[in-house]
This record gives C-alpha cells, structure tokens and sequence, in this order.
C-alpha cells in the first residue's frame, strides 16, 4: 500500500493523513466485502438494520403494549432496539476482525486498531441512518411525534459507538488467544438485550433488580435516547459520566491488549 502525503507537514499532521486515509481505506473494502454489489448493494447497510428494527416495533405495536408517561409505542422501541442493535453488531464482529482481515496487517500503515474503528463506523452510519429514516416514517404514519430532544439523541447514539468500539478492543485482541470468545459473544450479546432497557424504562423496575442493571452502561444511553425522543421524561436512571469512565477505562484496556495481541501476531 502507497500512502502519499504533502511536504511541509508536522509528524502529527502527516500521521493523522495517513490514518485518515487508511481507515478510508479499510471502510470501502469493507462496505465491497460485507455488501457486495448485488441486489441492492451498499443499500443494505442501513436496509438489513431497519428491517430488524421494524419487525420488533411492529410486533409491540400489534400486541397492544402499554407504555407509561403516554409514550408511543414505536417510537420507544426504536430508540431502545436500534441504538442496541448497533452495539450487538460491533461487538459480535470484533473477534472475526484479525482472521478476516489477516492480509491487510502485512501493511504496517494499518494497525488492529484502524481495523476495528473502520468496521464500527460503518456500524454507526448504517445505524444511524437506520434510525432516523425510521423516526421519519413513524412521524408521517401518525405512530409517533418527532423528537423534542434530538441533540440527546445524537449524543446517545455517538456514546454507544464509543462504548462498543470500547469493548471490541479487548474482544479482537482476546480472539486471537483462544476461539471460544467468538462462540460465547454471540449469547452473551443476546442475553444482555433484555437487561438493557431496550424493552422496558428503569423506572418501572423493582429497584432491587434496577440497583443491578445499572450497574450495565448500556440501559443508561438508551435511557438518554428515550430523553430526546420524549420531553416529557426526564429519567434520575441516566448517569453519562459513569458511561463515560467505561469507555475511558475500556478503550485504554483494549489498546493495551492490542499491543500485545499485534505483537504475538503470526502472519502467513
């Protein structure tokens, strides 16, 4: 690979090209080999999450569901299920990163990290993109109204992309030591989806069991999702510095471990 970058540059400013490019790199592969150009293509990067997130919207729609503070039903489920689904995707790709992605580490311009952050965000905008198109949707079938706090709703979804990046890092770097990890992230990310809050507000639960979920990051951002979609629901179960350490705390965790995993890293 042949990175060219422009004279008269600081170390700082030339590093930062070069990364730029190689993430953009890293991002038009992978939306070739992840979607290919068949049937619709590149459009089933927000297609495939939007069809998941209307299946489970509908389905609560249909069984009549009851929701407190005069919340419309599809539009709850959507802010709980989608911004999750986005997480469930990054997470469960991170330990098939180094194997699918083998060839391109002989590049010593791309980095495990470059990898990880490319395919995430890929994530995000297809997500993100999912989401939006869907709240639109709901606004013009009468479902839903439009949010009254969308800037909370732009800071939850850049927060659960952090948070799952996050938690990719170690989960690549831990793959490629033992394979077991990619047969138990699968159900542990499903077994994590009704802990979570994408079903259900903090409030109405026992606060017992609340004081436990808590203790999960994930149940805060979709809380603060569910903050911008409704003005009338201001949540005391939403603490974003505590989300925040997580990400801190896991993102350093996870370079470090990356470190060590491209250094006992056998390429063939």
């Amino acid at each position: 690979m042949i990175i060219k970058v422009s004279q008269g540059k600081t170390t700082l400013q030339v590093g930062f090209a070069v990364q730029l490019r190689v993430i953009g790199a890293i991002l038009m592969r992978e939306l070739h080999t992840r979607f290919g150009r068949d049937n619709i293509g590149y459009l089933w990067m927000f297609v495939e999450p939007m069809l998941l997130a209307t299946a489970i919207s509908g389905l609560h729609l249909a069984i009549h569901a009851h929701l407190p503070y005069g919340m419309d039903v599809v539009p709850f489920y959507l802010c709980g299920y989608t911004p999750f689904l986005m997480f469930r995707q990054i997470v469960n790709r991170a330990p098939a990163t180094i194997e699918s992605n083998r060839t391109l580490l002989f590049h010593r311009q791309i980095s495990l990290f470059d990898l990880l952050f490319a395919r995430a965000l890929l994530d995000l905008v297809g997500v993100s993109l999912a989401f939006f198109t869907l709240e639109a949707v709901t606004v013009l079938l009468g479902l839903g109204q439009v949010p009254d706090r969308p800037l909370y709703m732009f800071v939850g979804l850049i927060l659960m992309f952090w948070l799952s990046l996050a938690f990719s890092l170690p989960l690549c770097a831990i793959a490629e030591l033992s394979t077991t990890v990619d047969r138990l992230v699968h159900p542990a990310t499903y077994i994590m989806m009704p802990l979570s809050g994408v079903f259900f507000l903090a409030e109405t639960v026992p606060p017992g069991w609340r004081d436990v979920l808590l203790w999960g990051p994930v149940i805060h951002i979709v809380q603060l999702i569910r903050m911008g979609q409704y003005g009338n629901f201001n949540s005391r179960y939403c603490d974003i510095p505590y989300v925040l350490i997580w990400c801190v705390v896991l993102t350093f965790f996870g370079l470090l471990t990356l470190k060590m995993a491209r250094a006992r890293l056998t390429l063939e």
